[in-house]
């Protein structure tokens, strides 16, 4: 018998896809749909915008939206 999560399957989807790296960030955009040629996160410019950068290494999402 399987347990539910009792996640919606949006919510569980949604957090599959980031678990995957895949959401729409500019390195997706940049690396695997060439879309753009600029992967740099938006925010501080410095390292790819991926899901771990955006969620824990950003310096200027740390010094303020984080703490939101």
């Amino acid at each position: 018998m399987q347990e539910s999560t009792r996640l919606k399957i949006k919510t569980e989807a949604f957090i599959t896809t980031a678990q995957d790296e895949a959401l729409d960030t500019k390195c997706h955009k940049a690396k695997i749909l060439h879309t753009t040629n600029d992967p740099k996160c938006r925010m501080c410019k410095e390292k790819d915008e991926t899901v771990a950068h955006i969620v824990s290494a950003c310096s200027k999402i740390a010094g303020s939206l984080y703490k939101t």
